[in-house]
C-alpha cells in the first residue's frame, strides 16, 4: 500500500479521522491547561581577593610616597580554583534540599558562568511561581556567601585574607519557560493523532480486504476467458473436451445395434480393415476419430 492508497483510505474513513484528530486537540489543550509554566530568575555572583592576599602598591603623592590598596578585579586570576570548590560546595545537594524541600517543584542550580574569564558563579532558580523563584534566588545569594565563609574559618583562614563574595547582577524579572509545557502538550497531541490515523487505516484494511479478493478472482476469470478467446488458446481446451468425451465412451455401456445398423457397421469395418473379433458386440469399440 502506497501514500496515494493511505490517503485515500483515510478520506472513507473520515468518520474515525475527524472526531480522532478532534479528540488530539482536546487533550493537547487539556494538558497545556495542566502543565504550569516555570519562572527562571538568574543572579551572578564574582569571588574577591582578601586584602591581605594583595601586594602592596607605593604611590607617589605630591612628592611623598604613600601606601595604597591595590584593585582588587587586576587579582582575579588566582582565584578560579576556589570558584570550583565553591560551586561543588554551595550546588551540592544537601545545600539545597532545605529551599527545595520548602518549594517542592523548585530546581536550583549553581555553576560557573564560563562566558567571562572571571571567577564568577551563576545561580539559575527555576519555579512554577514567580515571587517563589525570586525569594529563592536572595536565599542562595546569601547561602553562598555562608558557605563560602564556612568553608575558610574551618580551614583557619585570617580574617584578611579571606576570599569574599559579591553580588554582580541579579535579574529583575523571570524568564518564562514553557519547554517542559510545550513538550507535554505536543507529545499527547501528536500520540492522540497517530493512534487515530492508524485505526482508520487498519479498519479501512479489514473492511476492503474481502472485496479486493472478488475483485482479485473476477479479474482471474476475466484474463482466462482472454485467453481462452485467443486462436491458439481454443486448440488447447478442443483437445481436452475430445480426450474427456473418449474417456467417457469408452466407459460408457455397450449399445445393442439393431441388425440393420450391425450389417452397416461390419461392412464400413471390413472395407476399413477393423471388423470386430468373433463374439465382440457391436458399438464396443471406439469409433476412430481422425
Amino acid at each position: 500500500m502506497n501514500v496515494q492508497d493511505t490517503l485515500r483510505g483515510l478520506l472513507r474513513r473520515w468518520y474515525i479521522v475527524a472526531p480522532g484528530l478532534l479528540a488530539a486537540a482536546a487533550a493537547a489543550a487539556f494538558v497545556w491547561t495542566q502543565v504550569p509554566p516555570t519562572y527562571e530568575r538568574t543572579a551572578k555572583q564574582l569571588l574577591m581577593p582578601g586584602e591581605a592576599s594583595l601586594p602592596a602598591v607605593v604611590v607617589e603623592i605630591d612628592g611623598e610616597e604613600e601606601k595604597t590598596t591595590p584593585n582588587p578585579f587586576l587579582y582575579l586570576g588566582g582565584l578560579s580554583t576556589a570558584a570550583d570548590v565553591l560551586v561543588s560546595a554551595a550546588g551540592a545537594a544537601e545545600a539545597v534540599q532545605e529551599l527545595t524541600e520548602r518549594h517542592p517543584g523548585t530546581e536550583i542550580t549553581v555553576a560557573r558562568d564560563f562566558s567571562n574569564s572571571a571567577p564568577m558563579l551563576l545561580v539559575t532558580v527555576s519555579a512554577t511561581v514567580d515571587d517563589v523563584a525570586a525569594e529563592v534566588v536572595d536565599a542562595m545569594l546569601a547561602s553562598n556567601e555562608e558557605v563560602l565563609a564556612r568553608l575558610q574559618d574551618e580551614q583557619n583562614v585570617p580574617a584578611a585574607s579571606q576570599v569574599s563574595i559579591w553580588t554582580v547582577a541579579v535579574a529583575p524579572e523571570s524568564t518564562l519557560g514553557t519547554r517542559e509545557r510545550m513538550l507535554a502538550t505536543v507529545g499527547v497531541g501528536a500520540g492522540a493523532a497517530l493512534m487515530s490515523l492508524l485505526l482508520a487505516a487498519l479498519i479501512d484494511g479489514l473492511a476492503r480486504r474481502p472485496r479486493r479478493g472478488h475483485r482479485g478472482r473476477k479479474a482471474g476469470r476475466r484474463r482466462r476467458a482472454e485467453r481462452d478467446a485467443e486462436p491458439g488458446a481454443m486448440r488447447r481446451p478442443a483437445v481436452d473436451d475430445d480426450a474427456e468425451g473418449a474417456e467417457a465412451h469408452d466407459a460408457a455401456p455397450p449399445v445393442e445395434a439393431s441388425p440393420d445398423e450391425v450389417e452397416v457397421e461390419v461392412a464400413i469395418e471390413r472395407m476399413l480393415g477393423e471388423a470386430p473379433a468373433a463374439g465382440e458386440p457391436i458399438g464396443a469399440r471406439p469409433t476412430r476419430r481422425s
